[in-house]
């Protein structure tokens, strides 16, 4: 499979480096990794771990088609939980938007915005800021 970095998944990292919400060994050894499995979904064994792979769902509850949330626990000096959103379409997955975990009221604002921008990659109307992988 392979995995485009949208412009929203770039900016939410470069956010994130930015406030130093992770170290740059956990990007390099963790973070980067796990992402790059990606290219093998659904056959990683990762992917059948609910504590670090599952659905996205709406502030209803309702799955949110086609769209995941990858997680990361105790990540950072904060030791924080990590989120990314990511859509699956095709032989494609798009990485959306990274963020820390917070309140329920955050949690829901990030999963509308992956509504948004779910809809907008089923329109073609994204930017890719990288590829890794190949589309099979």
């Amino acid at each position: 499979m392979e995995i485009i970095n949208t412009e929203w998944g770039l900016n939410s990292y470069i956010e994130l480096k930015s406030i130093r919400v992770f170290t740059d060994s956990e990007y390099r050894e963790v973070l980067k990794p796990d992402v790059m499995l990606l290219q093998d979904f659904p056959n990683n064994e990762k992917f059948t771990q609910n504590k670090f792979w599952s659905p996205a769902e709406d502030h209803s509850g309702k799955i949110i088609t086609d769209c995941y949330k990858m997680k990361w626990h105790q990540i950072g000096n904060g030791r924080i939980q990590l989120r990314l959103t990511v859509m699956i379409r095709g032989n494609q997955s798009f990485l959306c938007e990274a963020y820390v975990k917070g309140n329920e009221k955050t949690e829901k604002r990030k999963l509308a915005r992956l509504k948004t921008y779910a809809e907008l990659i089923r329109r073609d109307r994204y930017t890719v800021c990288g590829r890794w992988g190949k589309p099979t």
